[in-house]
Parts: structure tokens; sequence; C-alpha cells
């Protein structure tokens, strides 16, 4: 029904949750302990198969027997034990027996007909109310009020004019039709009746009164309190929350009875499909879990016996199922009034208009309550039921506004089937014949199709036959039991969201299989071999090598020709510490973020993950491992060797046959030289070779080089680093980079007016084409860009005498401008919307791209180049057996064009099948990006874009590199032999430009993962010794020279002082310095002169590529020294 799902989306879906039961407050592990505890004691579950209380418990019969020997069992107790009283308890009595004593002396007409009592009663003295009444034959009511809306316990003698004429208890009526009789008997002074009530007065009388320090002490009086205060607490909830009494049976059974009547009909849904499309729980809060479902009070017993409740489900089967509401009666129910629009708009109104009948199910502010919730989207929002047939009739009276459109709409429908029809090909003119041919060869159909319903069907419970579970599961599908291990619940602060849980977690303990095995084992076992890593979540991996806290085990072959063998290798000083870094890190995840203990990690595996599959020239698939630079590291007793299930999508497959992989009309393009990247089509195959159709233009290669020739003959910018370009134009480098960027000037209006030229943005990473670039650390501006600047502070040079205040706070147009300032501002504007600064086209700085005027130039060759073709001028050719690897298939691109390298200019062609951009479609590299480059292709086409406003609407997109075969530099060029070799592939990665961060360099001596490598020693390099310099020394002979020193030969000294003057690529060293300094390098070989400084001397801090610094304090170090001529 539309009210429940518009609920469901409120209410915690189907109802809300139960009050205080939270997972983080350990809600789950509370059921899980009362469910162990109960669930021995059962004689079946509470829920199977979807069905509720079909058991013992749920049985009418079965509770009545039951209860009766319970109170069979009560009754031989109470005539055996002594009749004790409690304080609360003669309380009670004392006013029973003063209120029945004082009616016996009066007459009808005078007689107080009723005793009224506050409800603040705890269960035991309501327990006691009960009895007592039922002894002395008095009537009892719970649920009336005082004018203070007080919850009462009413007495009153039964026959008097104001007892309640509701129905009688059934338990107590039994037997006693003669009680108002009796009472009659009494006021007629009947001594019998007058003795019996003489009798249990005496009884209770007599009985002795037991103190709480009598019952128990503290304990007693301790677990009383907790009780009344629980009741109470209780009584507040449902008082304020559900507008209900807590001490009122018939309440508390109608919401208990609901709830419970809510979670057979979910359980139904799951199971077996929808029980009732009119259902739904019409309460906003659910009844507390504690003494709710059982034995509420004396007063609810009951609502356990009642045979509606006994088996609720077979209640709800008998709920009218009713049916869906048509689309528009659905959406209608949904959303509030500011959704209105998704509604058509007959019935918009009905949400809005004063007028409207059901105006009241639109409220515009209501009340959400967080109920012991943390986020407000988990809060109760407390929005009116709605009423379906009020909703039904107020739609109903506006259904004749619908256009016929939305009549068509609103009616149900038939589904669709469509299959595949291998008769002849239908034709499907195309929707945008600009944009996409017709569809020729499609062959589907459509048929009517009935849904299936559940009708007649039932749940068949437990697993299918031949199922897979634990290590025996299905390739994808985590299971613990691939590892031996086991379990056990405790504290263990697992690490939840950046935050140690504080309660009870499920801790996996790992048992090592591999336990004092010799490492050199191990290797031998698994070196070369798969694995799998990642456990539970198992991803294969290639091992190739194991190491321990000293050795490092890979196998190698020592003799050629020999087999290989298992060699150990020390680990260097600093893998050393490495090792055991990362051996403790990958204890401390698993433990710590997992819950796993792993023990301790002694033997580690180096594992290569599996890429996937790769293509070999002959067609085969084999598996493709990551490189070294990928390598990962885990413990041993994690990984596995062996898996049941195999992963499909990576089993390696032999070549297909060329038939089977070629059929007959398969696209693919030629990889000869001649015709390179031209399309093609298969016309036959034998077992070893294929025959082709070319289809190509002759002019195709003149006009690639056409597209180059536009690239190469572009004007080169020239470009000057930041601080020469503000020397140039005469303006600070601060002021520079203000004026460069966003520099933001506040109006009268309070609006913000960007007067910055936009030309770099160091946040964002981006750069203008032929303005900017970052090298480095550093941003350098074109010969155009400082024209710019030039000319824009010769025009207002009152913006540029502003740039160089301090301060974060945004500058006001009468900062900058004496009169008329938002006048001067708008004037700014105009003229550098006119100088064209706000079309420039910003690029990210980790690309290469051409700039837009070169990209137009491109589109209108590109143009030219296809009004001149025509059908006619189109070339076939038939090339006959030629063998598998002189074609590429589009499906196979990925896997062949491997490592292709591309350049701006040059001319592609589009060969995979899959995208937006068409297949065979020709265009020409404008950008290239990290992992992408930018084209602008020769023909438009639905998907395509404007590069950032680069070219042409529809005529550019961003591609991956193995998505396009380079026709201007040919990387895949095979023979067309049938008995010849595999083409080379090539092997070089390619990567363009990636910014201005260059990649981080390992170690000198050390690969990528150098924490678990022994460091090699270069065969051109000695071994540095630390601390065996023989020229280093504390004083020496050198005086100490000032900034600048003296020149060496005519020539300036070292320009920085650390080591000296360059010989053949390698700075020599100085002599010592007097005050102890320290340089390192060698002394022995002829300086050779250095560049002359212009100033005559060598400035301190100064950089010449061809010197290095060195530590040397007696030249004053760090470039403030010079090289003494006998130094050389």
């Amino acid at each position: 029904m539309t009210l429940f799902y518009w609920q469901s989306s409120s209410e915690m879906i189907f109802l809300p949750n139960l009050p205080d039961l939270h997972i983080h407050e350990n809600g789950l592990e509370r059921l899980f302990d009362v469910y162990k505890k109960v669930l021995p004691s059962l004689d079946g579950y509470i829920n199977e198969g979807g069905r509720s209380y079909e058991k013992e418990y749920a049985d009418s019969n079965w509770f009545k027997g039951k209860r009766s020997k319970h109170v069979q069992e009560m009754e031989l107790a109470r005539k055996r034990a002594k009749l004790v009283l409690t304080r609360p308890q003669r309380d009670i009595f004392d006013q029973v027996q003063q209120f029945v004593l004082q009616n016996r002396k009066k007459s009808t007409q005078h007689r107080t007909t009723t005793l009224t009592m506050p409800n603040t009663f705890p269960a035991r003295e309501r327990k006691f109310i009960s009895t007592l009444a039922e002894e002395l034959h008095l009537s009892v009511t719970w649920d009336e009020y005082d004018e203070e809306d007080q919850n009462l316990v009413t007495w009153r003698i039964p026959g008097s004019s104001d007892e309640p004429s509701a129905e009688p208890d059934v338990e107590r009526s039994n037997g006693d039709e003669n009680t108002e009789d009796e009472w009659e008997d009494v006021d007629e002074e009947d001594e019998e009746g007058r003795a019996a009530v003489d009798r249990v007065l005496k009884k209770f009388d007599k009985a002795p009164v037991m103190d709480d320090d009598e019952g128990g002490g503290f304990d007693a009086r301790h677990e009383q309190s907790i009780n009344d205060k629980m009741a109470e607490w209780k009584r507040t909830y449902y008082k304020e929350k559900l507008e209900i009494s807590f001490d009122d049976p018939e309440d508390m059974h109608d919401l208990i009875y609901r709830y419970v009547e809510g979670l057979q009909w979910v359980m139904h849904y799951y199971y077996s499909g929808i029980a009732s499309w009119g259902w739904f729980y019409n309460y906003h809060y659910a009844p507390r879990i504690s003494g709710t479902f059982c034995n509420l009070c004396p007063h609810c017993t009951t609502f356990m016996i009642s045979p509606r409740f006994t088996r609720p489900w077979r209640h709800v089967v008998r709920i009218r199922a009713g049916k869906t509401f048509p689309s528009f009666r659905t959406t209608d129910g949904r959303p509030p009034s500011a959704s209105k629009d998704h509604i058509p708009l007959a019935y918009q109104d009905l949400m809005y208009d004063p007028n409207s009948p059901i105006l009241d199910f639109y409220p515009l502010e209501f009340e959400q309550d967080l109920n012991g919730k943390k986020q407000e989207w988990e809060a109760i929002v407390k929005i009116p039921f709605i009423d379906e047939q009020r909703l039904l009739r107020a739609m109903h009276s506006r259904e004749h506004r619908l256009t016929p459109e939305e009549r068509r709409r609103n009616d149900f429908g038939t589904s669709t089937k469509f299959f595949f029809n291998p008769g002849e090909p239908t034709v499907y003119p195309s929707s945008l014949p600009d944009f996409f041919p017709p569809y020729i060869v499609a062959r589907g159909k459509t048929e009517s199709f009935d849904l299936p319903t559940l009708d007649g069907l039932h749940l068949v419970p437990g697993l299918c036959e031949g199922v897979c579970l634990g290590a025996e599961a299905l390739a994808g599908f985590p299971s613990l039991d691939t590892l031996p291990h086991t379990a056990q619940l405790g504290f263990h602060g697992v690490n939840v969201h950046n935050s140690e849980s504080r309660n009870k977690s499920m801790v996996v303990h790992i048992q090592n299989p591999h336990e004092n095995r010799k490492v050199e084992d191990i290797a031998k076992e698994m070196v070369g071999k798969r694995t799998f890593i990642g456990w539970p979540f198992l991803q294969e991996g290639l091992v190739t090598a194991v190491s321990d806290s000293l050795f490092k085990y890979e196998k190698l072959v020592l003799v050629p020709g020999t087999p290989e063998k298992v060699v150990s290798n020390p680990h260097s000083h600093q893998a050393l510490s490495h090792w055991k870094g990362k051996a403790e890190r990958i204890e401390s995840i698993y433990s710590k973020k997992c819950g796993v203990i792993t023990g301790d990690v002694d033997v580690l595996v180096h594992v290569r993950p599996l890429k996937g599959l790769k293509r070999l020239e002959s067609g085969a698939l084999v598996k493709d491992y990551e490189g070294h630079e990928k390598e990962l590291e885990q413990a041993v007793q994690m990984v596995i060797s062996e898996i049941a299930s195999e992963d499909p999508r990576f089993l390696e497959k032999d070549a297909p046959p060329l038939s089977e992989e070629f059929p007959d009309g398969t696209n693919i393009f030629f990889l000869g030289e001649h015709a390179y990247g031209a399309a093609a089509q298969v016309s036959s195959t034998t077992d070893s070779a294929l025959s082709v159709v070319l289809a190509f233009f002759p002019s195709d290669k003149t006009e690639n080089n056409k597209f180059k020739t536009i690239v190469d003959s572009r004007v080169s910018q020239h470009y000057l680093p930041s601080y020469k370009a503000a020397s140039a134009i005469g303006m600070s480098p601060r002021a520079l980079s203000k004026i460069t960027s966003s520099f933001m000037v506040l109006t009268s209006d309070h609006q913000k007016n960007n007067l910055g030229l936009s030309i770099k943005f160091e946040a964002k990473g981006l750069k203008v084409i032929d303005y900017s670039l970052k090298t480095g650390r550093y941003w350098e501006f074109s010969e155009k860009a400082v024209d710019l600047i030039r000319e824009y502070k010769d025009k207002f040079p009152e913006i540029f005498a502003i740039l160089d205040q301090g301060g974060d706070d945004m500058a006001r147009d009468t900062d900058i401008f004496d009169s008329h300032a938002d006048a001067r501002v708008k004037e700014v504007k105009s003229w550098l919307k006119l100088k064209g600064v706000r079309d420039l086209e910003p690029v990210s700085l980790f690309s290469d791209s051409l700039a837009k005027s070169t990209v137009k130039e491109i589109e209108q060759v590109a143009d030219d180049i296809n009004k001149n073709r025509s059908k006619a001028t189109i070339k076939k050719a038939i090339v006959k057996n030629i063998p598998r690897h002189a074609v590429l298939k589009p499906s196979h691109a990925i896997y062949r064009l491997q490592n292709q390298h591309f350049a701006l200019g040059d001319r592609v062609t589009m060969v995979q099948d899959s995208g937006g951009v068409p297949l065979s479609a020709k265009g020409v590299v404008v950008g290239l990006n990290t992992k992408s480059m930018d084209v602008v292709w020769d023909v438009p086409f639905m998907s395509g874009t404007t590069l950032g406003d680069r070219c042409s609407q529809y005529r550019g997109s961003t591609v991956e590199f193995n998505s396009c075969l380079n026709l201007s530099n040919p990387q895949f060029i095979a023979s067309t032999s049938p008995g010849s070799t595999y083409p080379t592939r090539p092997n070089v990665p390619f990567k363009p430009r990636s910014g201005p961060y260059p990649a981080i360099q390992p170690a000198p001596g050390h690969q990528a993962v150098a924490g678990f490598r022994s460091a090699a020693q270069s065969q051109h390099q000695p071994p540095v010794a630390i601390m065996s310099n023989p020229n280093r020394g504390r004083g020496g002979l050198v005086p100490r020279v000032p900034r600048g020193g003296p020149s060496f030969n005519g020539y300036a000294g070292s320009p920085n002082g650390r080591g000296g003057p360059a010989i053949n690529g390698r700075p020599t060293s100085t002599t010592e310095g007097i005050s102890g300094g320290e340089a390192s390098g060698s002394t022995s070989q002829p300086a050779m002169r250095p560049y002359p400084h212009p100033r005559g001397g060598s400035r301190g801090r100064g950089y010449m590529s061809h010197l290095d610094r060195g530590r040397g304090r007696g030249y004053r170090g760090r470039g403030r020294g010079v090289v003494h001529p006998e130094s050389s």
C-alpha cells in the first residue's frame, strides 16, 4: 500500500526499531545472550521458514494446560504456606477492610459504592489486589482516571448502581454467577455470607507483616526499587511516546499484537511475498522489549491465550490481501508537498490547497524524535498516517482532469519479453540520422510476458542440493574455512572507523601450519608457484621470494642449463629494520583492523598479484602478473597454496581455431606495412591463415602528414621564470602571483569580481596553454603572457599598486580607485573580456596540450579532407594467407596495444568496438594526459565533447592509449608471410609528462622494493667508507677568505664551496679549512676552470650545473668559499 511504503522510508523500513536496543550499545550481544539461554529450552524455533509461533509455545490448548497446572501448583503451595503480608499490602488491606465494614453497616441507598487508590503499585502489590478482590468478591477496575489524569485502582461492591457494565472476566465468572446474590444475602444480614466475609477478613488481619529487612535486607529492597523504577519508566514511555497507559491491558494488547503481527508480515514478505497490500503498523513507536511479549501484568494474560494471537500468522492471512495502487495513487501518497512537481498537475493542489480534503496528510512542519538515536536520518518522523479511503476519494474527484497520455501512464500494463530471433534482420531507422546510421542487423523480437507469481508455491527451506560451502565455495565467495583457525568472543579493541571498539568482538586465531619448518624448505615449496593472499577475500599471485629476519630466499639459475636452486641473500643493514617493521605492521593490521590473531610473523612471502590475462601473438591467453614495483609481502601463515574452486575468469586458454576466433565477416584492422591500420573484413580462414578484404583511401598517408606538419610548424613560445618575468614587467613576484591567478574585488553591491588574469591555478593544478606552465616547483610565463600583463599594468596601474599589500582580506573597489569605483571595475572586466582572457582554456598541469587555435586549424584540415572524399575513391584489396598476428581484432586491442607511444599531432584510428567513439573513426592527438589522451575526431558523434571548449561540439573525446592505433608512428607492423615470426612488441612503458612532482626514486643500490633486498655495489663507484676520508680534519693552513674571494686564474672560484670545481662532470674537493672544515671527494685530479662569475667572484648560495656543494667550513661552507689555487 502507498501508506506502508511512505511510512517505511521514515520508520526504519517496515517497523520502527525497538527503543534502547542499539548495536553500538551491545544490543546484538544482549539478544544473542538471551537467545542462547532460551533456545535450548524451546521445542523449535520462533521463526522457521517464515512461519512464527508454530511450535508448542504457540498452541492455545497447550498454554492453557500449562497455565492451569501452574495455577493448581500455586493454590497447593498457598494452602501449605502461611500467609504473609508486606507493609504496602497491609496498608491496602486496612483500607479495603474499612471500606467493607462501613458499607455492611449502611443500607443499600447510603453505601459508599467505590474505593479509589492511586495506581502506583508495583507488580507484587497489583497481584495482591487481584487476589484480595477475588476472595472478597469485590469488583476492581484499573483504567479509570481522576481530574488530574492520575490512573486509579477502583474497588466496587458487586451489584452497585455505578458498577461498570464491562464484560465479566471469564475465569472469575465461572462458577461465581451467584456473586450478587451473596452480597444481597450479606446486606440482608445473611449469617452465612457474613461469616464467609469475616473469615477472609480475619485471615488477612491475622497475617503477619514482613518488613523489607525481614524479607531479604538490602538486596531485596534494592531489587524492589529497581522493579518499581522500571515500571514507572515504562509508564512514562508509553504515556509520552504513544499516549497510552501501561496499566491498560487493552491498549497494551493492541500495541503488542500489532507489532508481532508486523514481525510476521515482514517474514512472510521475505519468504513468500506480500501478505497484504493494505496492512501497516499504525504506531510511530515500538513497544518495550522487556516484559512486552509475555506476562506484562496479571491482566495481560488474556492476550497470550487469545485465540487470534495464538497463531497470529493465521490471522494475518485472513487480512484482505487487496491490490496495488496505480502509479499516480502510489506517487501521490509518498512525497511531501515540496515535491508536488513529480505528480500530474491534476493532483498537485491536493497537497497545498487550504480547501483540500487531505491537506492534513502533507504537513509543512512536523516533529522528529531521535528516540535514542544520534543521527537525524535515524529519527522517527511523526507524520500523520494516511487514511486510504480518504486518499482514494480525493484523487477520484480529480481523475477527469488527467490528460489521455497520463491516463495511459496510470494504467496497469503488461510486461514485455525480448528474445533473439535468428530469422531475417529487422531494419530500425535512426532516431538521429546525422549521428547514428539505421540499425540494420537487429535480430530482437518482443512479446507480452506474464510475470510469474508465488501463488501455490512454497519455500523449500535449506540449501539446494550440491551447493558448495566453506573452503569448497565457488571462487569469489569468501570463507574463513580456507585457513585453519579458532575463534573466541572477547574484548580486543578492534579499530572500527578510527576508534577502538569498547565491546566484545569475535576474535579469530590463525593456526600456523608452517610453524617450526625451515625457511629454505618453505622457499623450495612456494617460490615460482602461485598462491592466494588477502584472506578471506582471496586474490591470486605469484611467489617470487621468501624471507625471514636475516635472509631473503630466491630461486636462481646458477649454472646455465641446470635447474633453479634456492639461494639465500643476507639483508642489507637498512633492510633489517625494514623487514622487522613490515612484519610488525602485518601482524598489527590483522589484529587491530580485522580482529585476527596471526601469531608471530617470522616468515614473509613476496607475491606479485595477478593482473589479469594477456593475449599472446599466438592467440593464447596466459596469466599476467604485476611487476616488481607492485610486489606485496604477506605472512606465510596467511597465504593459501591451493583452492578448491578456480575462478573461471582467469583460466589460461589455448589459442582457439582461426575459424572460431575470426568468423567470416569479422571487422578487423590490418597491421601489414602497407595500408597499416586500414579497416578490413575477414573473407575466409584456413587452419593457419586468413584472407581479408581491405578498404582504404590511397591518400591516407599523405593526409596524415598534413596534421603532423601543422603541429610541428606552430610558433614556439619562450618561457621566463616567474621572478624574471616580474623583473621584466617591473613588479614584485608577489604581485605577479596575485594578478596571474584570481584577484577578487568587492564592489558596493557586495558582488565579487575577478580582476585577475586566471592563467595559473595552483590549488586546482591547472595551467593555460601558451601562457603558463610549471616546471618543478616554480611557475613560468610565456612572452605572450608577459606582454599581456605589461599592457594590463599600463592600462590600469591602480590595480597593480595595491597588489603588494599584505593581509588576506578581499580588496574593495574603493581601495583601488579614487572615484567611480564601480564603473571602473566594469571597465576592467570589459577590457579583460575584449582581450579574450575569459576565453582562455585551462588544462591540467599533468598534461601537454595544443592551443585552441592549433586545434581549430586541425579541424579545418580534417573537414577539407572529408569534403573531397567519396565512396568512389575507396580502394579495396584482397590479401590472402596472412598469419593471425597480422590483423587486430577490436576486442584484442586492450591486450596487444600495450606500451604504444604517442605525440601531439599523431594521427590515430579508433580500434575498440566499445565506448562512445565509432569504430574506425580517425582523429588527431591534441592532448596527452597521465593515462589518457585528448583526440579531436574527423567527424562528430553523439557522445563527443568540446574538450573544455578547445574544439567544436561533438568532435572531441578523451580515450585510453590502448584504444587507438597510432598511424603516424606505426609500432605494431607485422609481416604478412604465413610462416613469419611474431613481431616485437614495445616493452618501454609510455609515460607522458606527468606534472611538476618527480617520481620517488629508490635509494642507490636498491631496487624499487628496497626493504628486503641486499644492496648491490656498483662496479663503477667505490664504496663509501664513513669517517675514513683522509682529507677530513679539524683546523688547517688556509686562512679564512671573505665572501666572493679572489679570482682563480682569472675566473671566479667555486660558486658554492661544496666540493670544488667539476672534473669530468664530477666535483673535486677543496682542502681543509682552518676551523675544522669538512670536505669530501678527491683532490688528486687537476681542476677544470669554472665559468666566470659576472662580478669577478663567487657569491654564496649560487648554483652552477657543473659544480656540487661541499661541507668545508674553511671555505665558508654551503656556498660561501672559493677554490684555493693550491687545490689544483
